[in-house]
Parts: C-alpha cells; structure tokens; sequence
C-alpha cells in the first residue's frame, strides 16, 4: 500500500520566513547589480556584500528552522508517519486474523467430512 504525503510549508505570516524571503531579495538585488556592472571585476567591497547576504540568509534559515511553528511541524510529522505505521500494522493484523479464520473453517471442513465418512 502506498501512502501519499504533502509537503506543508511554514506560513508566509511568519516572522522568520518573511526575513528569510527579506535576505533572498537582497541577495537577488546585489546578485543583478553586480552581474550588470561586468565590465569590471568584482571589487573585495561587493564580495563583502555577498558574503555578508549570505551570512544573514543564514542566520535567517536557522532561525526559521528552530521556530516553534517549524517543531510543531516536525512534531505533528512524526505523530503522522507512527499513526501510518500504527494503521499498516492493523492492517497486516486484519490480514492474518482473516487468513487464520479461512484455516479453521478449512479445518472445520474437514472435520466435519472426517466425522460423516
């Protein structure tokens, strides 16, 4: 049996992921600013910049990751996939309880057949 999951992604309300969406652009802007400007090379002041963007972006991601609503996520995931295997057991269970039932009527069967002859 396959079991389908979905990815939920962290609200867009949230503080952490509005900063990390704050540090993409700006490092989006510096990467097109400096891309445009190729005439020269990359000056030690804009790898700084770059540098610097991407230090922020991520402190940002860490700090999205440790966010209670991203622990709440990962929590209610783990319920999820042990309720999966709770459900996969029950069925395996069903399974065998039903093979066992298809035996003892078999062998009632034959009893019964046994007793007659």
């Amino acid at each position: 049996m396959a079991h389908v999951r979905s990815i939920s992604f962290p609200s867009r309300s949230q503080p952490e992921y509005l900063r990390v969406e704050i540090e993409l652009n700006r490092l989006k802007t510096w990467e097109s600013t400096s891309i445009s400007s190729t005439t020269t090379p990359f000056s030690l002041n804009t790898i700084q910049q770059g540098l610097v963007g991407l230090a922020e972006l991520y402190n940002c991601v860490q700090d999205l990751l440790v966010s209670p609503a991203i622990q709440m996520g990962r929590l209610a995931e783990e319920a999820l996939e042990a309720s999966v295997g709770l459900i996969d057991s029950c069925s395996t269970t069903r399974e065998l309880v039903l093979m066992m039932k298809e035996q003892v009527q078999d062998l009632q069967s034959k009893h019964t057949e046994c007793f007659y002859v």
